[in-house]
């Protein structure tokens, strides 16, 4: 798999959920970035828990 660098991320929605500081999230994004001189895109709907403070990646579902 070719490496790449992400150019750009625009975040479109962000919902939290259980309270204030929230313990479940979901956040939106079309992410920009070159692969062998080829623009691309990706646009997901992804994920998350928080734990302590800290918010990790569940999954995500292309959009």
């Amino acid at each position: 798999m070719p490496s790449f660098k992400v150019d750009r991320a625009d975040y479109h929605r962000y919902i939290a959920k259980g309270g204030q500081k929230g313990d479940t999230g979901q956040i939106e994004f079309i992410a920009a970035y070159v692969v062998q001189g080829r623009l691309r895109r990706l646009h997901e709907k992804s994920q998350f828990q928080g734990l302590d403070g800290d918010w990790f990646y569940v999954d995500g579902v292309y959009a």
